[in-house]
């Protein structure tokens, strides 16, 4: 439980030092539709990774983001911050009925970082 609770912190304080450090917010970046639902493929994806993650299907969820991450499009790093950002409030029961870690959460978001270079290395 220490374990799981640590993770969910450092979690936490990762997408917030990301919002402070990308987009100059003070608090976590969240996408915002826009033009309306499939409106975009940006949106879509959105849609998509949500409705995936909300049915307990997260590798699915995953998988597609990887598939489709665009490293030129900066409201896809919007997204998949927000993606994993959502995970992490998941309790760690849902996330084991989903086949999931947060040491998965943490892993996808240095992927995700080191696919946009915002990362340390």
């Amino acid at each position: 439980m220490f374990h799981s609770d640590f993770l969910m912190r450092q979690i936490q304080l990762m997408t917030t030092a990301i919002a402070n450090m990308v987009f100059n917010k003070e608090s976590v970046a969240t996408y915002d539709l826009k033009g309306g639902v499939t409106q975009s493929e940006t949106n879509l994806l959105y849609v998509l990774l949500r409705d995936l993650a909300d049915k307990q299907k997260i590798n699915e969820a995953e998988n597609l983001l990887f598939e489709m991450l665009d490293r030129d499009n900066h409201d896809h790093f919007i997204i998949a911050t927000d993606f994993y950002r959502r995970l992490n409030s998941l309790s760690d029961k849902e996330l084991e009925e989903a086949d999931f870690s947060r040491e998965e959460i943490v892993k996808g978001l240095n992927e995700v970082h080191s696919i946009f270079r915002y990362s340390d290395s």
